[in-house]
């Protein structure tokens, strides 16, 4: 079985390898090339999952033969049937041509890399079908830099002569130097294309030495036919040449010219391995655009530096310079560094020996300070704190925590919990503090403690393990407790007082409600009036008879049935809630309009109720009434305010909306009144903060109260371009299961 599993597991792995074509525009023994492919494999090459495959297209061998192309085409489907490769990376502008045109057919599926590619533009793949999947490093010579070089190495230059041929690529060249000739005017440069290489040699030999310098671009065939590999023309130009020669491209380089800023083949390589290393990571090629500016070197041969007496000081600093003679240091370096270092260990052992006596004697002072401040810290903390030992044994504690045991510092030191509490305290304690040694952090828990006096306290005890230096193993526990008896009768202090502030701004509506009622019993008063005159009229012309008895009884009785209606609804809503509960939000806001309605009519002052549907809240509802009516009171006055200062015909609209937001809903008050001014609302639900003249400040602090503390919402105010809106936040409807929770 095992046997089967591992020949499985074997023909299932290939399915994981990535192939990755390199396709070359020249032959293998073309420096460039073999410079590319070197910096390609010294980034994919390590990585295991990876096949790198390489072809040649001996593009420069057989010049712009048709038929050479469609073979090759031909030969390359059939060797390459049973590989679907995920990258191919074309290198210089034949391969990336050819791949552009047989995408479709020979790697519809493959990523497209490019590196090398001479005089680039994005119109070279934009209308691309597959320009999604492209990308690359675009290949380009430094030619004011390389100038700019030559006449910093060489202050008394005067004329530099620039070599290049006709070929595609030194057209591209010639334009670039064209632009950047251009804008030189103080060198003389002197163009030479496609010289033949005889007469080039002695053009060259019969300049002078100090004033001119030549910097070759490309020579692969000159005006006579003649073709040249990439070393043989500068090779042939440079021996025994009068005046130095420099370079734009790397693989001239050990060929005879001085060097320059390289446009290097290996790092053209380099750099587009990295993108198809992080493309076969499953990076997103969008996230990996076109690199636009050739990462090209500053390399220098150092024989040809001093041939032609040319400063080292002035190559750029991050230059590499080969060729370079082995300095005494160079030659015994391995010797001098080990000499050094065992001699620094020695000055370093020496002085740490030294310094540690000294801060060891600073150390143990400070330590000695740093234990008296401690002790005299601890001593002034009321809470009583104490550290034990691994065994359990007390190994520090403050004053607080003697006085609570009745005992002096002796009397405790050395002893465990049982020594001074009953068996189920101490073993409780012992429990908790074996598991924290264990696994670290912390724990809690309250418990009741008699004292002496006989008085029982509420204690919470707070135990977190801790280390001594950087020991891995906890050296013990240390215990805090705090006396809970004075902060539980605090708090049923504070719960006492929030409930009277909840009835006193309750009794401060009072006022205004009384007022309401008064107008609401002005009418059924009136009417039940009239009805007691009828009736005593029609007595007294002896007209009443039992129908007109049960007419005034049933009319008296619908007057004081209304006046009972508004009682009650009063009484309710004085009535604090014992408890949180559902409720809903249409009844609750009738119930307040029931009340306020007449004076509201009063004050000419419209309510507009805008529910998209009868939400259910959860909390307590005769205090959510409270808090809807103070926000209500208070736009009156803000209304009647504004009235003041416009005008009483000025129209009065309150506006009460509502909708559901996630988990809550959210009530809001709108109103047309003067607003709130602008370094008020800020401290608007403060305690003891009122807007109006004689206001008691308590209205808005216990709003605030309610909802936020008590029924756990949010309920904050801003104004509006005329008046102001109170938003009310609360929590939506709970079901049975949360309510029991």
């Amino acid at each position: 079985m095992i046997k089967h599993l591992l020949l499985a597991l074997v023909l299932f792995l290939p399915t994981f390898a990535k192939d990755v074509l390199v396709l070359h525009s020249y032959q293998k023994s073309y420096k460039w090339s073999e410079e590319i492919s070197q910096g390609i494999e010294s980034v994919l090459g390590s990585v295991q999952e990876v096949e790198v495959f390489t072809d040649y297209m001996f593009a420069r061998q057989v010049g712009e033969d048709k038929d050479y192309f469609k073979t090759y085409k031909t030969l390359f489907k059939k060797r390459f049937a049973t590989r679907d490769f995920d990258i191919v990376i074309a290198s210089d502008n034949v391969a990336f041509e050819f791949v552009l045109k047989h995408h479709n057919e020979l790697f519809p599926e493959a990523k497209i890399l490019f590196c090398g590619i001479n005089s680039f533009e994005m119109s070279m793949i934009e209308n691309h079908p597959a320009k999604d999947k492209m990308t690359g490093v675009v290949e380009s010579i430094d030619i004011d830099k390389n100038i700019e070089l030559i006449k910093s190495l060489n202050p008394h230059l005067k004329k530099i002569i620039i070599v290049n041929d006709d070929t595609v690529t030194g057209k591209a060249v010639k334009k670039d130097f064209l632009e950047t000739k251009a804008q030189m005017k103080e060198i003389e440069f002197e163009y030479l294309e496609s010289m033949p290489i005889e007469q080039l040699r002695v053009h060259i030999r019969s300049q002078d030495r100090q004033s001119t310098a030549v910097l070759f671009f490309i020579m692969f065939q000159d005006k006579e036919g003649n073709k040249y590999d990439y070393k043989e023309a500068v090779e042939y130009v440079s021996y025994k040449s009068p005046i130095p020669i420099f370079g734009v491209w790397s693989f001239y380089f050990g060929y005879g010219i001085v060097g320059g800023l390289l446009t290097n083949g290996k790092t053209q390589g380099e750099e587009v391995g990295k993108m198809a290393l992080r493309i076969l990571k499953k990076e997103a090629i969008a996230n990996i655009p076109i690199q636009m500016k050739s990462p090209n070197r500053y390399i220098f041969d150092y024989q040809k530096l001093r041939e032609y007496n040319l400063p080292t000081s002035k190559v750029p600093l991050f230059a590499s310079i080969v060729n370079k003679p082995e300095s005494y240091y160079d030659k015994h370096k391995s010797s001098i560094l080990i000499s050094s270092a065992i001699i620094l260990v020695l000055l370093v052992v020496i002085f740490s020996q030294w310094l540690n006596m000294k801060l060891r004697k600073k150390a143990e002072k400070e330590l000695l300070l740093r234990l008296r401040f401690i002790e005299v810290l601890l001593d002034a903390i009321d809470q009583p704190i104490v550290y034990k030992d691994r065994d359990g044994k007390y190994a520090g504690f403050n004053q607080a925590f003697c006085n609570m045991m009745g005992k002096d510092r002796a009397e405790i030191l050395g002893k465990s919990v049982y020594d001074f509490f009953d068996q189920d305290f101490a073993k409780k304690n012992v429990e908790i503090e074996r598991k924290l040694l264990e696994n670290g952090g912390s724990d809690s828990f309250e418990t009741p403690y008699r004292q002496k006096s006989g008085e029982t306290k509420r204690l919470l005890i707070n135990k977190s393990a801790y280390r001594l230096d950087d020991s891995i193993q906890f050296g013990g526990v240390v215990t805090i407790i705090y006396d809970l008896t004075s902060i539980k009768k605090l708090e049923r202090e504070r719960e006492l007082n929030e409930k009277f502030l909840v009835q006193q701004s309750k009794l401060v509506e009072v006022g205004e409600m009384l007022a309401a009622i008064a107008h609401q019993w002005n009418e059924p008063l009136v009417e039940l009036s009239a009805i007691v005159q009828d009736l005593e009229l029609s007595y007294s012309l002896e007209e009443i008879d039992s129908v007109s008895m049960k007419s005034f009884v049933h009319d008296s009785m619908k007057q004081i049935q209304y006046m009972s209606e508004t009682l009650k609804s009063f009484r309710e809503f004085l009535k604090p809630s014992a408890e949180k509960k559902n409720f809903s939000l249409q009844n609750s806001l009738d119930e307040i309009m029931e009340i306020i309605k007449r004076s509201l009519v009063y004050n000419t002052i419209a309510v507009e109720i805008k529910l998209k549907r009868d939400y259910i809240i959860y909390g307590y509802p005769n205090e959510f009434k409270q808090v809807v009516l103070n926000i209500i009171n208070n736009a009156r006055d803000a209304i009647n305010r504004e009235r003041a200062r416009i005008g009483t015909e000025y129209a009065g609209v309150i506006e009460i909306s509502t909708v559901r937001v996630n988990k809550q809903v959210r009530v809001e008050i709108k109103d047309n009144g003067s607003g709130i001014k602008k370094q008020d609302l800020a401290q608007i639900f403060d305690f003891d903060f009122s807007t109006k003249p004689h206001g008691n400040g308590i209205g808005l602090y216990m709003a605030k109260v309610i909802v936020e503390e008590k029924m756990g919402g949010k309920i904050t105010a801003h104004n509006r371009e005329k008046g102001a809106v109170f938003t009310i936040d609360v929590q939506a409807r709970k079901n049975t299961q949360e309510i029991a929770s």
